[in-house]
């Protein structure tokens, strides 16, 4: 794995849908190492501390999801700055609680609703797109964003329990994935909670 003979502890089975997909990789394997994912050029690196001073480039602020684990960054939503679940396993792209989008005036009769399926239940979503997603020193425009739709849950508190209350000082109100990050290439500490985002090289004429 990686190039390397690498040794793995505490493997737990589990169903992970299409037979295609053979195993799941956590953040504890990352643990001591750098992580890379080029979402453009499709490779994932472990690379070394010694070989980048991540605190030194890091470019977004995060920090570590008590209990989960999973890394928090924050994002900028048409100018209100607030902390989401980086989610690097999430297909879609940046879904939020209804309370945020109502603050944020997305909340509208004109928005597309659809369902969204689970292990346990079929929901509502409303979606919509934001004019402006700062991430880092970049800003995307006319991104799509989904929250859930009135009378409807996206059981965010399940999967990350302790979404919407504090932690840290921060106030976690969802998640950012694919379509979002397959932009750029994420370089990020686990355990010291250290981001860099970046754009891939171009390859020289």
């Amino acid at each position: 794995m990686f190039g390397t003979t690498t040794g793995i502890n505490n493997v737990v089975e589990a169903a992970l849908g299409h037979s295609s997909i053979g195993l799941l990789l956590g953040a504890p394997l990352f643990q001591g190492n750098v992580m890379q994912i080029d979402y453009p050029g499709r490779k994932l690196r472990l690379i070394s501390r010694d070989v980048v001073n991540l605190h030194k480039i890091k470019n977004i602020p995060m920090v570590e999801q008590r209990g989960s684990g999973m890394p928090l960054v924050e994002v900028t939503l048409n100018g209100q700055r607030t902390w989401l679940v980086l989610d690097t396993g999430n297909a879609g792209g940046i879904m939020i609680e209804r309370s945020l989008a109502e603050g944020l005036g997305l909340a509208n009769s004109d928005n597309q609703v659809h369902q969204a399926s689970d292990i346990s239940k079929t929901v509502k979503l409303e979606s919509t797109r934001i004019d402006e997603v700062v991430f880092g020193p970049y800003t995307l425009e006319n991104m799509l964003v989904s929250f859930n739709a009135e009378g409807s849950n996206i059981d965010l508190n399940n999967q990350y329990k302790t979404t919407g209350t504090r932690i840290r000082g921060k106030k976690v109100e969802g998640l950012i994935g694919y379509e979002v990050l397959k932009h750029f290439v994420i370089t990020m500490d686990y355990q010291r909670a250290y981001l860099h985002a970046g754009l891939p090289e171009q390859d020289s004429e």
